[in-house]
């Protein structure tokens, strides 16, 4: 499966990710809050899984008939995932919340 970054305005406010993607950060304790949501239901609210993903959840495992199928995670589990930071760094939604300095994303490691 392909990693997509959803874009608003141009700006990446969130990964859809295959599950698999994520092992590092669950095994690392890096996703603090996740919620389950049905594949019709964020089709529906996808604007609202976005904002919640700017602010206060990590991940959302997105269900197809129960079972997770994929994950939509926010732009601050990057690190963890399997996406050059260099790609998207310019286009990261920043919401200034004192945790990770703006300047860090623009340099290359």
């Amino acid at each position: 499966m392909k990693r997509i970054a959803a874009t608003y305005y141009g700006q990446v406010v969130g990964f859809l990710v295959p599950l698999k993607d994520l092992e590092k950060a669950l095994e690392e304790n890096a996703i603090n809050k996740s919620e389950e949501m049905s594949l019709s239901d964020f089709r529906l609210h996808l604007t609202e899984c976005w904002e919640r993903l700017q602010v206060d959840v990590d991940c959302i495992y997105v269900t197809y008939h129960t079972r997770r199928a994929v994950a939509f995670v926010s732009p601050r589990l990057i690190a963890y995932l399997a996406i050059p930071v260099s790609e998207v760094a310019d286009k990261l939604l920043i919401i200034d919340s004192g945790l990770v300095e703006v300047t860090s994303l623009n340099q290359e490691k």
